[in-house]
């Protein structure tokens, strides 16, 4: 347990490098650290479980996506503002390293291990920013539609 909690303070002081290098607004830093935290709290679990990396960066990112639109529309400002920095902590840079010192020292079962591991974790990621994107933007239009609705019935049918 401590481990793991140690392991998402880290991805928040990443999360946290990142957007200060990023030079992102000095309100909007919390807010982007705290989507690394939240990042890597999900992601832990679901590794444990499955012992794989695709359907914990996946469900991972969804989450932090959802979380990056809430943020950027509560705070005004752009979803990438709060989602790079958020999902910094997934990114497969200690696998992408290793894949290449296996091609370059000639070892290819384990090149190919850090390969697929590295393409699944990149696969996770984009699929889970595309899934998520396409869920919140129907959420957005239904919320708009049933508005939309709403107010045509109110004026159809005024209070008395």
């Amino acid at each position: 347990m401590t481990v793991a909690i140690i392991q998402m303070i880290t991805g928040a002081i990443g999360s946290l490098g990142f957007a200060l290098i990023a030079h992102i607004r000095v309100k909007h830093l919390a807010v982007a650290t705290l989507g690394g935290f939240l990042c890597w709290m999900l992601f832990l679990p679901g590794y444990t479980l499955t012992q794989s990396v695709f359907l914990p960066n996946l469900f991972a990112t969804m989450a932090v996506y959802t979380w990056s639109e809430i943020m950027a529309r509560t705070q005004k400002a752009p979803v990438t503002v709060f989602l790079v920095p958020g999902i910094l902590p997934l990114l497969p840079g200690s696998f992408l390293y290793y894949t290449m010192q296996a091609l370059m020292a000639g070892e290819m079962e384990l090149f190919e291990h850090f390969a697929v591991t590295t393409a699944s974790v990149t696969l996770g990621i984009s699929c889970g920013i595309v899934g998520a994107s396409v869920i919140f933007s129907y959420f957005i239009k239904t919320v708009a539609r049933i508005r939309l609705i709403r107010s045509a019935l109110k004026k159809r049918n005024p209070p008395k």
